[in-house]
């Protein structure tokens, strides 16, 4: 061929090309089309890497995430910002204290001092107590902006440290101004002067090392007004002020606090004779002030033990369980200590372990703790992935699944909620579905009214997506949806929204709806070449967040329905999966920096590695 006719050829091609655009650029809304894009579809052999489940790490992490009740929750790494260095701090000191480990102090603080900027005063001095040398271990820059963050806290007027009312950072400290002016604005957002943010910020300069504001004047006064009208709802107060009013050299004697100790001992005396439930559950921490006190002005405390105990085990020499809210580390603490007092086998004491044992699922890594949350009801999600993983990878079950969703049915199951579909997949994954079957017409109603109120809505996605959720259940509670003509026209529609990441989920929902509407083979080919075409379209883009649950969605819709997936498309998935593996055993959710580790990501690599091994053995049978 001549370079005349190849340039004929050419221009022949373009301008077939542009007549081509325009007829799809009009029938688009129909049927789709798709110009100068080249999908490759060749199914031949390919050869993959596919890295094997690191079983024993994700069945670590499902340990620390199993919670009997509310069931397995979000996975420790999900969630790196919300590690706890007060909760870690109170956790290894009562670990010592009942000789579980040897020491508080952490081998590697790394994870507490990259989330420091982020803390309130409280969290930053329990996080420098973990740490043998604070100064040296955070470096000089880092103590300059805390000395700055506590000396922003410091109210001049008063002579004590405030507390603000938004709770501030050391990070939101670094814009605060010096001058009376800007210091004005800063106390309209103060509380008024605290003696917990005085006690901790003077502390936490200790053992930093540095100069803290004068207190003196102001903490007199404070200890004058406490020492001659104890309060009971503020015990523990009594506890900081001795050892503030110590440290500044304020000599105080046993007589200054004596009203106080026959606060604690009224109080004690009064739940110990079981007068009434310690429903303000401070009797454990009025117990450890009296006996620490005592301790400290060098009085024998021996009198009051029998007292201790009787107010904080129960008549069966079990540890009461109104001491302290759960999960409150604290309080826990505070009332562990004061029975390591009175009693040296503390550690056996019935109960004791059981809220050690309980706390430890918080673990982020071997030492360091995440929030731990007063409410813990995970719902079913993480619990849904959990079982996929102990299924498929034989691993242990931490949590009693069985048991679980026989509790969930009795306590929690409600129709309503948005665990509802949640936990029908669960126990269709576990051929459970007979434990609801005195539901059976509830059930199916809400299975299809959570369509028809979609299709209603007007959102031509929302009713592919609740199909999509549902899809295995339609069968098994006798949901026929194919009377839905608006149904139909929704899972035949050409999606051209020009966001590569919505045409590639509707296009997906259309295919996981097909066999629900039962289909012809003819439009489920249709619906999974334009399933195919828009996952290369997303690929291409810079749209990298989520990609594992889209990847997973793909080709799970495109196997239910029996289409041998191209193998470029495989080597993308298999490619996207590696990239999205941990050291933890467990996987991120895409490739972006919000993108998380979860459960959920873990188990669909897990289907996405199961897809691609049926698929390559297709190819070879």
């Amino acid at each position: 061929m001549t370079y005349r006719h190849h340039k004929y050829r050419s221009t022949a091609l373009m301008q077939s090309a542009a007549i081509l655009a325009i007829v799809c650029l009009c029938l688009s809304c129909l049927s789709g089309c798709d110009v100068f894009k080249r999908y490759d579809y060749d199914t031949g052999p390919i050869a993959l890497q596919i890295p094997a489940m690191d079983g024993a790490k994700i069945e670590e992490q499902l340990r620390r995430s199993a919670y009997p009740g509310p069931g397995y929750r979000y996975a420790n790494p999900e969630r790196p910002n919300e590690v706890n260095g007060a909760t870690t701090y109170f956790m290894r000191i009562t670990k010592r204290m009942l000789g579980l480990i040897d020491t508080v102090d952490l081998v590697d603080p790394t994870p507490l001092i990259t989330v420091l900027p982020d803390q309130p005063a409280s969290r930053v001095f329990y996080t420098l107590r973990l740490i043998p040398d604070p100064r040296s271990t955070l470096g000089e820059d880092t103590v300059s902006r805390l000395r700055k963050y506590f000396d922003s806290q410091y109210d001049r007027q008063s002579g004590a440290y405030m507390r603000s009312a938004n709770f501030t950072t050391v990070a939101e400290s670094e814009n605060t101004a010096d001058d009376d002016a800007d210091q004005a604005d800063d106390d309209a957002d103060m509380q008024a002067p605290d003696l917990l943010a005085t006690y901790t910020i003077v502390e936490a300069s200790t053992l930093l090392d540095l100069p803290y504001q004068p207190i003196d004047a102001w903490l007199s006064a404070y200890a004058h007004s406490m020492l001659a009208n104890p309060d009971p709802n503020d015990p523990h107060a009594y506890m900081l002020l001795y050892t503030l009013m110590d440290q500044l050299g304020m000599h105080p004697t046993y007589d200054q606090f004596r009203p106080v100790f026959d606060t604690y001992v009224a109080q004690l005396q009064k739940v110990a004779g079981r007068i009434q439930d310690d429903e303000s559950m401070l009797i454990g921490v009025m117990a450890y002030d009296m006996l620490t006190l005592m301790q400290r002005f060098g009085v024998d405390s021996t009198p009051y033990h029998d007292l201790v105990r009787r107010a904080l085990l129960d008549d069966h020499g079990a540890l009461r369980a109104d001491l302290f809210p759960e999960y409150s580390t604290e309080r826990m603490y505070y009332t562990y200590n004061a029975l390591c007092t009175v009693d040296r086998d503390c550690a056996d004491i019935p109960g004791v372990r059981d809220v050690i044992d309980d706390n430890d699922h918080y673990l982020y890594d071997d030492e360091i703790y995440g929030a731990i949350l007063a409410q813990n009801d995970p719902g079913v999600s993480d619990t849904v992935s959990a079982n996929q993983l102990i299924n498929a990878l034989d691993l242990k079950d931490y949590l009693d699944i069985d048991q679980f969703i026989r509790q969930y049915y009795q306590e929690r199951f409600d129709t309503q909620s948005s665990s509802f579909l949640d936990y029908l997949n669960l126990l269709e994954n576990r051929d459970e579905l007979d434990i609801v079957a005195g539901q059976r017409e509830a059930i199916a109603s809400q299975l299809r009214n959570l369509v028809t109120d979609a299709i209603d809505s007007g959102n031509n996605a929302e009713p592919l997506w609740q199909i999509w959720q549902a899809r295995k259940l339609y069968d098994k509670f006798g949901v026929d949806l194919r009377d839905q003509s608006k149904l139909h026209r929704v899972i035949m529609r050409t999606w051209a929204t020009g966001t590569p990441r919505f045409d590639l989920l509707s296009t997906v929902w259309q295919l996981g709806a097909a066999p629900v509407l039962r289909l012809p083979a003819s439009d489920i080919q249709r619906i999974s070449r334009r399933t195919i075409n828009r996952f290369y379209d997303y690929h291409q883009s810079d749209d990298t967040e989520s990609r594992m649950a889209l990847d997973a969605m793909t080709v799970t819709a495109l196997q239910e329905n029996g289409i041998l997936i191209p193998s470029a498309m495989l080597k993308l998935v298999n490619d996207d999966v590696n990239a999205m593996a941990t050291d933890t055993g467990l996987f991120r959710s895409g490739l972006s920096d919000s993108d998380r580790i979860t459960f959920e990501s873990t188990a669909n690599a897990l289907t996405i590695k199961e897809t691609i091994a049926n698929q390559l053995t297709r190819r070879t049978s």
